[in-house]
């Protein structure tokens, strides 16, 4: 009877994790076939091996796996249209999302929020609405967040200050407003900030002047007021600083020490009359 038990214990330890993993298998299967169907997936410029055998998902054209788990999905340039289906929270195993430079229409789904894996999400240049939802600020290994270029609306959600590991933030080229969250000052890591190109209101918040691994800040036109906050002196390594194009009154003796200074200059300002700017570029 022992050796029975036995027996019976090691079957279930084998079958039981066989049923797990197989759940998960057709878990990302089913996620895979939603978002081929809602982009127009028969269309695609590429789409080799898709909507294959059961077990082929990872051959399927820009998924990439590791242990049968899919890790990857890359289908930039690719004339996906329509939207990005909800179903894609289901791919928790996701460590790199790239849909950049397509056709994508709707809302950026909350469920992305699920996807607390993700390190690279790339889904800028597209024709993406809506706002930005405060779910990714669950995604807390996330390095990089690319949204830029869409038509994006409402105001950049506070919760996006949680994203501590964050080295890349760019969201210009949308229809923002509102005014740039101070929860924006937690993120220490962060390498560049491009807002540009928005609606943005209200003054530069003086928390951003403890990014000081900022190389590159770019605020420029939008509808900032106030001054360069003195909390810039921190900055010390910045690359290119541009805030033109918005209702920023005083000087920049805050940002004076940066290095790689080309140019200081007047601009006709979206405000009236002409005021000082000062622009950095990269070497």
């Amino acid at each position: 009877m022992k050796r029975i038990g036995i027996v019976i214990a090691l079957i279930l330890l084998i079958v039981f994790p066989s049923i797990d993993v197989y759940c998960a298998s057709t878990a990302e299967r089913e996620a895979l076939i939603a978002l081929y169907n809602s982009t127009n997936g028969p269309n695609w410029v590429q789409k080799t091996g898709w909507l294959g055998e059961v077990g082929t998902e990872c051959s399927w054209y820009g998924v990439a796996c590791v242990n049968s788990q899919v890790t990857s999905i890359s289908l930039s340039y690719n004339l996906l249209t329509g939207s990005i289906p909800p179903e894609i929270g289901n791919l928790i195993n996701l460590s790199g999302l790239y849909l950049y430079n397509n056709q994508l229409t709707g809302s950026i789904p909350p469920e992305i929020g699920n996807l607390t894996n993700i390190l690279y999400l790339y889904l800028d240049n597209n024709q993406l609405t809506g706002s930005i939802p405060p779910e990714l600020g669950s995604l807390t290994n996330l390095q990089y967040l690319w949204l830029s270029s869409n038509q994006l609306t409402g105001s950049i959600p506070p919760e996006l200050g949680s994203l501590t590991n964050l080295r890349s933030l760019i969201l210009s080229s949308n229809q923002l407003t509102g005014s740039i969250p101070s929860e924006l000052g937690s993120l220490t890591n962060l390498g560049n900030l491009k807002l540009y190109s928005n609606q943005l209101t209200g003054s530069i918040p003086p928390g951003l002047g403890s990014l000081t691994n900022l190389q590159y800040l770019d605020l420029s036109s939008n509808r900032l007021t106030g001054s360069i906050p003195s909390t810039f002196s921190g900055l010390t390594i910045l690359d290119g600083f541009d805030v033109t194009g918005n209702c920023l009154t005083g000087g920049f003796e805050h940002v004076s020490h940066v290095p790689n200074l080309i140019g200081v200059d007047t601009q006709v300002n979206s405000c009236g009359g002409r005021l000082p700017w000062l622009m950095l570029l990269l070497d």
